[in-house]
């Protein structure tokens, strides 16, 4: 938790939530801010699809398995059992752990 100065004249106080508000809309906002959230799936043993992903996904002892359609494509930016991004067929998925847990 940030903490932050505050001020008792109510000018520079509103001055200064509205700065902060304007940051906190723009990070909301953000390409993969919260509000660009458009699915939250469970991923368990079990393949299964996703519209707009490539491919089958599923957890399996060393994390997250994707299998590819013929000529489908998926790029990781971190290792998929950590909190990751992936990428392929012009989409894009966050993947993290539920719980913390890891493999």
């Amino acid at each position: 938790m940030t903490v932050q100065e505050t001020t008792a004249e109510p000018a520079a106080f509103t001055r200064d939530w509205q700065e902060w508000h304007t940051r906190q809309e723009n990070r909301l906002a953000a390409p993969h801010g919260f509000l660009a959230v458009t699915g939250l799936h469970w991923l368990d043993g079990e393949p299964q699809r996703f519209p707009d992903a490539p491919g089958t996904w599923s957890t399996g002892p060393d994390g997250v398995v994707v299998i590819l359609d013929e000529g489908g494509n998926c790029s990781w930016t971190q290792p998929p059992y950590a909190a990751s991004t992936v990428s392929g067929c012009s989409r894009s998925a966050a993947v993290s752990t539920r719980s913390g847990a890891t493999p």
